[in-house]
């Protein structure tokens, strides 16, 4: 999704809607927003269960092996850098 497309679905709403995200395991959740720089990784599928998307500096990390040890327990390849990071918008639950 885009910002124009949110845009669009939102400028029908009245200002008051509550924006919800998905709560921790089950529900739903206020949320923040913020603008920052992310960078997409290519993963293989035993990655599947992790975002798309993480801050330059992860990247880094995971890219040359040295993210998180949990991330390669199970023998998984290290992630593809596709393209350049870019701004993007986060919607976050609250707390988080």
């Amino acid at each position: 999704m885009t910002v124009g497309e949110l845009m669009g679905k939102l400028a029908a709403l009245p200002p008051d809607t509550p924006v919800l995200v998905t709560g921790y395991e089950a529900g739903f959740a206020p949320c923040t927003l913020s603008v920052e720089q992310v960078q997409e990784l290519d993963r293989t599928s035993d990655g599947e269960y992790l975002g798309r998307y993480v801050m330059p500096a992860e990247a880094a990390e995971e890219l040359d092996g040295c993210g998180s040890d949990w991330l390669y327990m199970v023998g998984r390849e290290l992630p593809r850098r596709v393209g350049e990071p870019f701004r993007a918008v986060l919607l976050r639950r609250e707390g988080r």
